[in-house]
C-alpha cells in the first residue's frame, strides 16, 4: 500500500517522452492537438519535482482549462474534445487509484458514518433506477457524473499535505489564485478583448447594468466562485497566520466577487465572514452576540454603500424567482418538479438519467414531459441548455428522499468535523488553517448550490471537495 498519493520518479519522465512522441505523431494531423500535448508535457516536467506532479497537473489543467478551450481550439475540433473531457478522465484515473492502493483513503472509508452515508446515496439513486427501470448506459454515464465530488474528496484525502508542506506552499498559492482573479481587470478594462476572446462560445455577461468580472473563465459563476474559493484560503491564512499580506489577499477577492455581480457567491463570502467570527468567538452568549452585531454591521454597511447595485440584483432576483409560477423559469420548474417527484416516488425517485442531470439532457428524459417540465424555455428537447443549472433538484428527482437525505447528513458530517477541528486548542497552525479553509468552503458551496450544479462541475467541485478531504484526512488522524 502507498502512504500518500505519488508515482515512482521514473512515472512523470516515461509520461513525459510517451507525450512527445504522441505529440510529434500528431503534428502532421492535428497542429493544434500537438501543442497542447507539448504544453502539458512541459507542465508536467515542472511540476515532477513535487512529488505529487499528477494532482497538481490536473488541479492546475482545471483552472486554465477555459482558456485552452477558447485559444488553442474549438469544442469540435480532436483537440478541443481532448480538452473538454481530460479533467474527467484524469479524475477517474487518479481516484481509482487512491481508492484501490491508498492507505488514507482505505482509512476514511472504513469509518462507519462516512462509509454508511455514501452506501446510503448510492442505494437511493440505484434503487430508484432499478424501480423505475431506466436505460443502461445513460444510467453509467449519469452514475459516473455523480460521483465527481466523491472523487474530488478522495483525492484531498489522499494527497493531503504535511504541516511543512501547509506552511511552504500556501503564499505561493494565495498568490496564484489572487493574480488569476485579478485578471479580470483586463476584460473589465478592455470589454472587446473579452469578446475576441471568448469569440463563439457565449456572449459578455452583464448584470445591474455593468459587466460582470469573469476573468478568463467560460463564464461569471466559475469565476465567481473561483473568487470565492481565493478568499476562503487567504481569509483563513491571515486568520492562522496574522500576515498583512494574506488579508490584503482576502480584500481584493472579496471584491472581485461583488464585482462578478453573482448573489450566491456574495453571499456565500458574508457567510464565511459570520463562520469565522463565530470560531474565533467564546462560548458565552455575550460573545457570540458581539459577534453577530459586528457581522451586522459590517452587511448594514456594504448594503448601504452599495444600495443602487443591491437594489438592482434585488430586482433582479424578484424578477427571476418571484411570482406563484412555478413554471415561469427553468430553475423554479426543476425544483418544484423535483418536489413532485418526491411525492409521488416516495422515497425513491425517477431514477438515474432522468431529471436535472447531464444525462439526462443528453438522452432526453420522458420525466421533463410527464411533469410539464418540456415546454419550459431551456429544458425543452430542442433547447435543454438549462437542464444541469441546478443540483439539488438533481438529487431529489433521481435518488429521491433517501439520497437526498443521505447527502445532506454527508455535508452536515464534514461541516461538523471542520468546525470541530477549526476549534481544537491543540491543533497546529497548519491544521487550524486547513480546517479554517475546509469550512468556508463548505458553507460557502452549500449557499452556491442552492440553485447552481457546483458539486457537479469539476473544478468548482474540487476547489470545495478537495480541500474537505484534507480536512477529513487531518481529522482521522488526530487534527495535529
Amino acid at each position: 500500500m502507498i502512504e500518500t498519493l505519488r508515482l515512482p520518479n521514473r512515472g512523470p519522465v516515461v509520461l513525459i517522452l510517451a507525450a512527445c512522441v504522441a505529440s510529434g505523431v500528431a503534428l502532421t494531423f492535428w497542429p493544434s492537438l500537438a501543442l497542447l500535448v507539448l504544453l502539458g508535457a512541459v507542465l508536467l516536467a515542472a511540476l515532477s519535482a513535487t512529488g505529487r506532479a499528477f494532482f497538481a497537473f490536473f488541479l492546475l489543467f482545471l483552472v486554465f482549462q477555459d482558456p485552452l478551450r477558447f485559444l488553442i481550439a474549438n469544442d469540435d475540433s480532436p483537440a478541443g474534445l481532448l480538452i473538454k473531457w481530460l479533467d474527467e478522465a484524469m479524475l477517474y484515473v487518479l481516484g481509482t487509484v487512491a481508492i484501490l492502493f491508498q492507505v488514507r483513503v482505505h482509512r476514511v472509508l472504513q469509518e462507519t458514518r462516512v462509509a454508511v452515508t455514501l452506501v446510503v446515496i448510492y442505494a437511493g439513486l440505484i434503487l430508484s433506477s432499478l424501480v423505475a427501470q431506466t436505460t443502461l448506459w445513460p444510467s453509467v454515464m449519469d452514475l459516473a457524473l455523480f460521483s465527481k465530488p466523491f472523487l474530488l474528496f478522495v483525492l484531498g484525502v489522499a494527497a493531503a499535505p504535511s504541516d511543512l508542506e501547509v506552511k511552504r506552499f500556501t503564499p505561493a498559492i494565495v498568490l496564484g489564485m489572487t493574480l488569476v482573479v485579478l485578471f479580470a481587470i483586463v476584460f473589465l478594462a478592455f470589454p472587446g478583448l473579452q469578446e475576441t476572446y471568448i469569440g463563439s462560445f457565449r456572449g459578455t455577461d452583464e448584470r445591474v447594468g455593468l459587466i460582470s468580472a469573469q476573468g478568463f473563465f467560460d463564464g461569471a459563476g466559475g469565476y465567481s466562485w473561483f473568487c470565492a474559493a481565493s478568499f476562503a484560503l487567504a481569509y483563513a491564512a491571515y486568520l492562522c497566520y496574522e500576515r498583512p499580506v494574506f488579508l490584503f489577499a482576502a480584500i481584493i477577492d472579496a471584491c472581485f466577487v461583488l464585482l462578478s455581480w453573482r448573489r450566491k457567491s456574495i453571499v456565500g463570502v458574508l457567510i464565511m465572514l459570520l463562520v469565522a467570527v463565530l470560531v474565533r468567538s467564546g462560548p458565552g452568549r455575550a460573545s457570540r452576540a458581539r459577534t453577530l452585531l459586528i457581522v451586522g454591521l459590517a452587511i448594514i454597511s456594504a448594503v448601504v454603500l452599495l444600495t443602487p447595485y443591491f437594489a438592482a440584483l434585488w430586482d433582479y432576483t424578484v424578477a427571476e424567482y418571484g411570482g406563484s409560477d412555478p413554471y415561469a423559469n427553468a430553475r423554479k420548474a426543476l425544483h418544484y418538479g423535483s418536489l413532485l417527484i418526491a411525492r409521488d416516488h416516495f422515497p425513491l425517485g425517477t431514477g438515474l438519467a432522468s431529471f436535472g442531470s447531464h444525462a439526462s439532457r443528453v438522452y432526453y428524459s420522458e420525466v421533463y414531459k410527464t411533469y410539464g417540465l418540456s415546454s419550459v424555455p431551456g429544458l425543452e428537447p430542442q433547447f435543454s441548455e438549462y437542464i444541469t443549472d441546478t443540483f439539488w433538484p438533481m438529487v431529489l428527482g433521481e435518488g429521491g428522499v433517501v439520497s437526498f437525505a443521505a447527502y445532506v447528513f454527508f455535508l452536515m458530517i464534514l461541516l461538523k468535523g471542520g468546525w470541530t477541528l477549526a476549534r481544537r486548542a491543540a491543533n497546529t497552525t497548519e491544521a487550524r488553517l486547513i480546517a479554517l479553509s475546509a469550512l468556508f468552503l463548505l458553507v460557502g458551496s452549500i449557499s452556491e448550490s442552492t440553485s447552481s450544479p457546483i458539486y457537479n462541475t469539476t473544478m468548482q467541485s474540487a476547489l470545495v471537495m478537495v480541500p474537505l478531504g484534507v480536512m477529513w484526512e487531518r481529522r482521522t488522524r488526530g487534527g495535529s
